[in-house]
């Protein structure tokens, strides 16, 4: 979980003319909309998934199977032209197993 911040003017034009001239309380709507589909689009792991905006950031819910799938969704929606940062509030359900100490002290 934490915060990513990405370049906001680089990335996929995903929003369209529907999504910037849409009436402030619809914008974040349409927008999340479309950043949903794009995470569908791309076939990205999630077991339950939620997208909401405040403004230009991104906030991440749902359950993934592992930390591998997080990262990717959080890439994916942060290369998206529009998005400053996204806020990873998702959580996994297998997580990896801590690495065990190669060496021990005494």
């Amino acid at each position: 979980m934490g915060l990513f911040s990405f370049v906001k003017n680089a990335g996929a034009k995903l929003f369209g003319k529907k999504e910037e001239e849409a009436p402030v309380e619809e914008k974040a709507v349409l927008k999340a909309g479309a950043l949903l589909e794009h995470v569908k689009a791309l076939g990205l792991k999630y077991k339950t998934i939620k997208i909401s905006l405040k403004g230009d950031n991104v906030m991440v819910e749902g359950d993934v199977e592992e930390q591998e799938d997080a990262e990717r969704i959080i890439l994916a929606i942060g290369n998206v032209e529009g998005v400053d940062t996204v806020d990873n509030q998702m959580k996994v359900i297998a997580p990896e197993p801590k690495p065990e100490a190669l060496f021990s002290y005494r």
